[in-house]
């Protein structure tokens, strides 16, 4: 028995000291709650490299510290992975503590590089992490259940919470539970932060202020599409509420600049995406990389992926059926795999759709919630490619994580506008980055010379607005996931408007009649002056601006326009 424990001490000293030397960037993280009481959180690691699980490598990786309790969420950005936990396990105030609410890891090596206790001024403070969102390299977001605090990533300190975003809770455990924040994203110009009851933030990442709270009483989540749609989603009806009654529930896209609702999707009152205020976990939806759908599920352990298709507009209930489990029932038949807390994500370098699974059973069986799986999907037709059961352990699994391996890029054309016009530059086209939606890239643009055009960003368009005839460089930087990539082009800015010269480039010709006939089709041109295009000069552009260009070609008055 001492040869056999000293054989166990030194396999894990040398699986310690590899866990130490290892890179993971072929895999895929899974942050777990792990089991609450006797446990921590945990982390996972599936490495492409040797096709298996590798278990608790946060703790290989820090034979010294530990995560908190109920590990929940986390986020990888510019190198490093944010990790919350609900609480810190232990008092503060008595110096006994093992965990913190916020580690940050290196991305890498999963060596810590710092953590944060606790949210708040006292030292016992019961304000519950719940998820981190990256706003720069210099900051991020807390989203904890007394508010929302200010994270400063070089001094690892947070500050706070944001003024509007504050909780009712004083210190008591039901506090908990009432006005709490949640889910957050960072898109386009603004920070969207979810508050329970009260509905969805608007908060100004420059200066740290709630701009506007927009009214959702039943928000559960926040989510951006692949085709760069901000979505809320909301249910009137919390987990375990089976009183039946009326209920609402909806997908709600809202315009990321003008914060106007533009179109709700309403959905079955027991078909709404998962709320669990009472238990709060991550998003427990995931949207689709290429398509506009999203994949969700509205019960407990369900045993089924449904989804929801903006395009179309439909909901698919029984979307994919789940594999059965373990267990074999009285009866003979098997139980079926369920899902549970962030379960679904699409793994950006495999393409595939993946899913975390445990055995679905009722409350009472709780002993058998320590099988669980992680089945790899194909993305485009929904097969089952494979599933790798796990060691039998209450791991309990939050959300799957995947190293940023690519650098994004950016391609801006050179733009010519006249005097007075403008142009809008979608960045969903311009920004390519192969292992992040390029919808959550965030841009900034500089012009040299605002005499000549102005640079702004407009939700994910980059307009421009031509000030005064001459030509300079705008520059525009795009943050994809804490990674930048930067184009400068060049603009210029034409003195007048020169009837028949729709695409300004110094010639009336026959593609000036093709882009006016694109425009009557509907067309959008990235570069034309609407002034030109009216060639009659009657305030529309309509077919005889067509007929008259045509007939000035027809007689020779196609010409070359001088500077």
């Amino acid at each position: 028995m001492k040869a056999l424990s000293i054989t166990l001490l030194a396999s894990l000293m040398t699986l310690t000291a590899w866990a130490q030397e290892y890179t993971f960037n072929n895999g895929i993280f899974f942050i777990n709650e792990d089991r609450y009481g006797p446990n921590q959180g945990s982390i996972n690691y599936y490495s492409y490299d040797y096709n298996e699980m590798m278990y608790n490598v946060y703790a290989m990786a820090n034979p010294t510290t530990k995560l908190g309790v109920t590990t929940q969420q986390g986020q990888l950005y510019g190198g490093r992975l944010f990790v919350v936990s609900k609480q810190a396990n232990g008092s503060e105030s008595s110096g006994n503590t093992s965990g913190s609410r916020l580690a940050i890891l290196d991305a890498a090596t999963l060596n810590q590089q710092g953590s944060l206790l606790r949210f708040g001024a006292s030292a016992d403070s019961v304000y519950d992490g719940r998820s981190y969102c990256a706003v720069s390299p210099d900051k991020g977001y807390v989203a904890t259940s007394a508010g929302i605090f200010v994270f400063d990533v070089n001094v690892m300190t947070a500050t706070g919470p944001i003024q509007g975003t504050q909780s009712s809770a004083k210190g008591d455990h039901n506090s908990l539970y009432n006005d709490q924040c949640g889910d957050m994203v960072r898109f386009g110009q603004y920070v969207f932060a979810v508050q329970q009851g009260l509905g969805l933030h608007v908060i100004d990442p420059a200066t740290d202020q709630v701009v506007a709270t927009l009214p959702f009483p039943d928000i559960v989540t926040v989510f951006v599409t692949a085709g760069g749609n901000l979505y809320v989603a909301n249910n009137s009806r919390e987990a375990y509420d089976f009183g039946g009654g009326s209920y609402e529930a909806d997908f709600t896209c809202i315009d990321p600049v003008t914060f106007q609702v533009k179109k709700v999707h309403q959905l079955d009152d027991m078909h709404g995406a998962f709320s669990t205020w009472g238990a709060w976990r991550a998003r427990m939806l995931c949207v689709d990389p290429v398509d506009e759908i999203v994949y969700y599920y509205y019960d407990e352990y369900q045993n089924y992926i449904s989804c929801y298709d903006f395009t179309t507009c439909e909901f698919t209930d029984h979307f994919i059926d789940l594999p059965e489990a373990a267990e074999i029932n009285w009866d003979g038949t098997r139980n079926h795999q369920g899902l549970y807390a962030s379960a679904m994500s699409f793994d950006p370098h495999s393409g595939d759709l993946v899913v975390q699974t445990l055995e679905a059973a009722p409350m009472y069986a709780y002993q058998i919630f320590n099988h669980n799986w992680v089945l790899f999907y194909d993305a485009r037709s929904h097969q089952l490619k494979r599933q790798e059961r796990l060691q039998d352990d209450y791991w309990f699994p939050a959300m799957a994580l995947y190293p940023d391996l690519c650098a994004p890029s950016l391609h801006l054309d050179d733009q010519v506008l006249p005097v007075g016009g403008e142009v809008s530059i979608s960045m969903l086209n311009a920004v390519v980055d192969r292992d992040n939606m390029s919808a959550l890239a965030v841009s900034t643009a500089c012009s040299a010379n605002e005499g000549v055009v102005r640079a702004t960003m407009r939700g994910l368009d980059l307009v421009l607005q031509g000030v005064a005839p001459g030509r300079t460089t705008v520059t525009v930087t795009t943050d994809s996931n804490g990674r930048l990539a930067t184009s400068s082009f060049s603009v210029t800015v034409s003195a007048v408007s020169v009837p028949g010269d729709v695409n300004m480039d110094g010639m009336v010709a026959i593609d000036d009649v093709s882009d006016i006939i694109d425009i009557l089709l509907g067309s959008v041109l990235t570069v034309y002056d609407p002034v030109a295009a009216d060639v009659d000069r009657d305030g529309a552009i309509t077919i005889s601006d067509v007929a008259i260009l045509i007939d000035m070609l027809l007689k020779g008055k196609g010409l070359m326009i001088s500077d």
